[in-house]
């Protein structure tokens, strides 16, 4: 049980760390270039056009969400959900086994 525990919390810390070095990342390339914004995809929460852009996926500075550029090709806005709201979902269906 302790063990489980301690996994547990460790993935936990290792995602937090992940999220913290991804929002310092975000927050370099928002301050530092207007290179990095752009205006070729679109918030689905704020329609917010200056956005930072990744290879697959783009940040909101906005509304502090991570969007998945495939699913614009696949979704209507209202149906598009936030990275981070992914991952809620996964860790509810797997909280339920």
């Amino acid at each position: 049980m302790l063990i489980h525990f301690c996994e547990e919390s460790l993935k936990e810390l290792n995602l937090y760390i992940l999220l913290e070095s991804r929002i310092g990342l975000f927050f370099k390339l928002y301050l530092q270039s207007d290179m990095a914004l752009t205006k070729t995809y679109h918030c689905p929460r704020c329609n917010n056009t200056k956005l930072i852009v990744y290879d697959d996926s783009f940040d909101c500075p906005i509304c502090m969400l991570e969007f998945e550029k495939k699913d614009f090709d696949i979704f209507e806005d209202d149906e598009i959900l936030a990275v981070e709201e992914k991952i809620k979902v996964v860790r509810a269906l797997m909280d339920d086994d």
